[in-house]
């Protein structure tokens, strides 16, 4: 009860960076473990905990080649899509396989993922728990280790290091633009 307590208070007052580190400490700090374990409290294992966001009542962590579902009235950890094997399959969330999850966003009824490893953008159907590809490299502009992702309207904004440039999906019309600043 104190862990789900504490994983409201630091919900309430971190920004996603800072929250992200701290559920570290909040479920890995006793056992001073990593891996991939789903569980309650200090029981759950994290290898690589990198962005999360908020989508109902639970918090969607990317966690190397998963999504982890984190219910903080309970301080229950499992791994919603996703698994250790790395790859590129669009299907439920219990065959779908990433690469590299490199950040996640949310409306109202979806999930949004980067799939560095693969190149690509990958949706995730809350209703249907499927999986698809939504761009990926070559095909719909330029996509080469998306990074970042953040959803405003009918858009999703990401960041491409490689390029040193922030970039529009625009969920209408699968089209990419680079967004451009200044003159």
């Amino acid at each position: 009860m104190a862990i789900a307590y504490s994983l409201q208070i630091i919900i309430g007052i971190g920004s996603q960076k800072r929250i992200l580190k701290l559920v570290k400490l909040l479920f890995l700090r006793e056992t001073k473990k990593t891996g991939i374990a789903d569980g309650i409290g200090i029981k759950a294992q994290f290898s690589d905990p990198l962005f999360m966001t908020k989508l109902g009542e639970f918090l969607y962590v990317t966690d190397e080649h998963r999504i982890r579902r984190i219910d903080p009235q309970t301080a229950e950890v499992r791994t919603f899509a996703g698994s250790k094997k790395s790859g590129w399959v669009d299907d439920s969330v219990s065959k779908a396989r990433f690469y590299r999850l490199r950040g996640i966003t949310a409306d109202s009824h979806a999930l949004y993922v980067s799939d560095c490893g693969n190149d690509t953008i990958r949706k995730i159907e809350i209703k249907t728990a499927k999986v698809t590809t939504l761009i990926e490299k070559g095909l719909n502009g330029k996509i080469d280790c998306p990074y970042g992702l953040t959803k405003l309207q009918s858009n999703v904004y990401f960041v491409q290091l490689s390029y040193n440039a922030i970039f529009k999906l625009n969920l209408d019309t699968l089209k990419v633009e680079t967004l451009r600043f200044g003159s």
